[in-house]
């Protein structure tokens, strides 16, 4: 009769652990996936950004922001990001930035030369399910890609 008691008090222990574990495993892979999803927003966008031709729009691809951020919300997956979550910059050569698409504006085809880059961050706030995971995982996850832009000249 005593081991029956032994083994609920044993039970009663390990049962909670065992929740803290089975929860972190899943907020840990919520957060990858966000992760994920981020980085392939990031990725896709700069992509599109550097890509010859005309957008939708009717203007070069490299300086359509709301085509480039499309383009990431469109490729986002699970991460669910939204234009809001994106930002677009542009480089020169030497690390610089020189334009950027804030306030919807695109940017001057003559502010951006050769060799420029494209550089499209993706900021996300994560909310946990958990709230004892804030301890180990970011309250934000954020991912970066930056493009080299190659200007097409006819021969």
């Amino acid at each position: 009769m005593a081991e029956r008691g032994a083994t609920l008090v044993e039970a009663a222990l390990v049962f909670p652990i065992v929740l803290l574990l089975l929860f972190g495993i899943v907020e840990f892979g919520r957060f990858l996936s966000a992760s994920q999803g981020v980085s392939t927003a990031a990725r896709e966008a700069a992509r599109y950004g550097i890509a010859v031709g005309p957008s939708v729009n009717g203007i070069p691809r490299y300086t359509d922001c709301a085509e480039i951020k499309n383009a990431g919300v469109a490729l986002s997956g699970l991460g669910a990001v939204g234009a809001a979550d994106i930002t677009v910059t542009y480089e020169n050569p030497a690390g610089t930035t020189v334009a950027d698409c804030q306030g919807g504006t695109a940017p001057s085809t003559s502010n951006i030369q050769d060799e420029f880059k494209v550089v499209v961050t993706v900021s996300k706030p994560f909310t946990e399910l958990v709230p004892f995971t804030r301890i180990v995982l970011p309250d934000t996850v954020t991912a970066s890609d930056k493009r080299t832009i190659y200007l097409v000249t006819s021969p």
